[in-house]
């Protein structure tokens, strides 16, 4: 299976980016990108991929998918059939921690997010009870703006790095950038 490699747009007046995906099925090619992935899944079904990870997904479910991390949501196959109404929505927001700058990241007050920084990288599936805290932020996200969002987005990297209801998807360790090369020849094995 080949990974494509992209790197999520974004603006000049955004510093993360917020992306609802209301479609007939979910963007089902292996791919990865350098920012985190967080995303609730609003409605749909079907089988998530991250690194070696393989399991399902249904609506309320969140996911952290870490840096270069390869990974798809792939619906269930009624969603690719047009005969019938069924739509997969879901609500991201991307980011980098480069965005927040070293020395905001190296402060004393940090040292949580810091760990929790490397122990996204194999990306996390958020469980209850704080679950539902953090699909209600992420939805709160789309309804603020400017600084009001980042201070959103801080209280859910705050709410998920003393957390212990999440599970890690990935082995560690075997995720690196892979550029077109890699994914053609990880295709051809």
């Amino acid at each position: 299976m080949k990974i494509l490699p992209f790197k999520i747009p974004k603006t000049t007046q955004e510093s993360f980016r917020l992306q609802e995906d209301c479609v007939p099925h979910f963007y089902d090619y292996l791919h990865q990108h350098p920012e985190i992935q967080l995303t609730l899944i609003l409605s749909s079904e079907g089988k998530v991929i991250a690194g070696d990870y393989i399991g399902t997904f249904k609506p309320g479910d969140v996911f952290l998918i870490g840096p270069n991390l390869p990974h798809v949501f792939r619906n269930d196959a009624k969603y690719y059939n047009s005969s019938t109404e069924t739509a997969a929505h879901s609500v991201s927001v991307f980011f980098e921690w480069q965005s927040f700058g070293e020395k905001f990241l190296s402060m004393p007050e940090l040292k949580g997010l810091q760990e929790f920084n490397k122990h996204s990288e194999r990306g996390l599936y958020i469980k209850d009870p704080i679950k539902n805290r953090i699909a209600h932020l992420i939805k709160q996200l789309f309804r603020t703006n400017d600084m009001d969002r980042l201070i959103v987005l801080l209280k859910i990297l705050n709410i998920l790095s003393g957390a212990k209801d999440v599970t890690p998807l990935a082995s560690s360790g075997i995720y690196n950038d892979f550029d077109e090369i890699d994914g053609k020849k990880l295709a051809d094995v």
